[in-house]
């Protein structure tokens, strides 16, 4: 996950600098790969509540409840904003 998430955040940071043609779906496969890795991170989040949970750990369950609610959160904008970035991108091309 730690290279996919560094992977995407190098591909967007080439997206803001690129200034051609193509720069805005470099923008957004880069905030989908972000959203999808920030996606399974929250779910690797819960996998940690639910074992946290059955060993009685509340505090780890609670730290990995808010850890994983801030990925979700995360993975919806950068997914949301890679939908809007496509539909943008669409709609300039003439498709």
């Amino acid at each position: 996950m730690a290279i996919a998430l560094l992977g995407s955040t190098i591909l967007i940071v080439i997206g803001l600098v690129n200034r051609t043609a193509g720069q805005i779906p470099i923008l957004a496969a880069g905030l989908a790969v972000l959203g999808l890795t920030f996606g399974a991170i929250s779910v690797a989040c819960v996998v940690n509540i639910v074992r946290a949970g059955r060993d009685g750990r509340a505090a780890r369950a609670f730290w990995a409840a808010m850890a994983g609610g801030v990925a979700v959160i995360i993975a919806a904008g950068c997914l949301a904003a890679a939908v809007v970035l496509a539909l943008v991108w669409g709609s300039a091309s003439g498709a």
